[in-house]
């Protein structure tokens, strides 16, 4: 992708949204759209019990959503921080990218900082910064964080998506996060970070249960328009996945404008191209051997399939668990 020339969002002051140069680490070939908060969506259905929950990012020191694709992680985390940037908080947000190398990252997460009014060091540390590896540059942003003395979040987004040794700097920026930096990450599965210890001492995680719909919250995201019978089937058919909702919204919405054959065109794009794509080629053999169940009992698909580890599977698969909701208390049947 051809990275367009960008100006800083702030100026040496912190000032956000000055027409001033880049500063010193803001470089001109970073993208702004990776530090900019996403737009909600339009229909959006705010939900209070989830945000309710959410709404303690800044009382612990780190807050984990983990859930597959179509979830609206991303959606809820951005809910969350444009409450939180109105109420004066500063906040840096950046969604991240499979060649964001450990450098790279570090510039980004300065950019971000400074479109949140920030400055991560003053300007005649310019050379210091370009010059320095990527561990440094992350005690000179913590710095920066200390002096600014009042809680700042920072939320990365798709962290999963990070080269191994990026990864390896989030784990470093986590162990060594001054205390008030609050810290928000969301991803599909853990790429390999160590979050006990974080979680031990207050941290939160939001998985895809919490992420489901509610009946209630189905019934808002219709507009309150569909019967009972209605409600019961579309919450039946889609288990409360967001982005199944927004399929069958959608369709409700343009019928007799979109073929039915358009439909599932799309459907089957998004399935391809945003949850496939992404498991690894275990996960997704098994979840193509699973589709031909309508109930999936553990024991029963081990004697259709001839295996043996069925159970084990579908319970340890963070990929998979996700998109197949327990019925029964012990995991058993989905």
């Amino acid at each position: 992708m051809h990275r367009q020339p960008l100006q800083s969002a702030s100026g040496a002051g912190g000032t956000v949204g000055s027409d001033r140069p880049a500063s010193s680490v803001a470089s001109s070939c970073l993208l702004k759209g990776k530090v900019l908060v996403p737009e909600l969506p339009a229909g959006y259905v705010s939900r209070a019990s989830l945000l309710q929950r959410l709404e303690g990012v800044l009382e612990r020191r780190l807050t984990v959503l983990q859930a597959p694709a179509g979830f609206g992680k991303t959606t809820v985390l951005a809910d969350v921080v444009r409450r939180r940037k109105e109420q004066g908080t500063v906040v840096a947000w950046v969604s991240l990218d499979d060649d964001d190398t450990p450098n790279l990252f570090g510039s980004y997460l300065a950019y971000a900082f400074e479109h949140a009014g920030l400055d991560p060091d003053p300007p005649s540390a310019h050379d210091a910064w370009v010059s320095s590896p990527a561990t440094q540059q992350m005690g000179m942003l913590a710095r920066a964080i200390e002096r600014h003395e009042g809680p700042c979040l920072l939320v990365l987004d798709e962290v999963d998506r990070l080269p191994r040794r990026t990864v390896q700097l989030v784990r470093l920026l986590l162990k060594r996060a001054p205390r008030n930096l609050h810290v928000a990450l969301a991803f599909r599965v853990n790429p390999g970070l160590e979050l006990a210890t974080h979680l031990l001492d207050g941290g939160a995680v939001v998985g895809a249960d919490t992420l489901r719909f509610s009946t209630a919250d189905v019934g808002r995201f219709f507009g309150r328009t569909l019967s009972e019978e209605e409600l019961a089937r579309v919450e039946e058919r889609t288990a409360g996945w967001p982005v199944a909702l927004t399929i069958h919204r959608n369709a409700r919405a343009v019928k007799g404008r979109l073929l039915d054959a358009d439909a599932v065109a799309i459907t089957e794009n998004y399935i391809s191209m945003g949850l496939l794509s992404d498991l690894s080629k275990q996960d997704r053999l098994c979840l193509l051997d699973l589709a031909v169940f309508d109930w999936i009992d553990a024991d029963l698909v081990d004697d259709v399939l001839g295996s043996s580890a069925a159970r084990l599977r579908i319970v340890s698969s963070s990929s998979l668990n996700g998109l197949l909701p327990p019925v029964g208390p012990d995991g058993a049947v989905r």
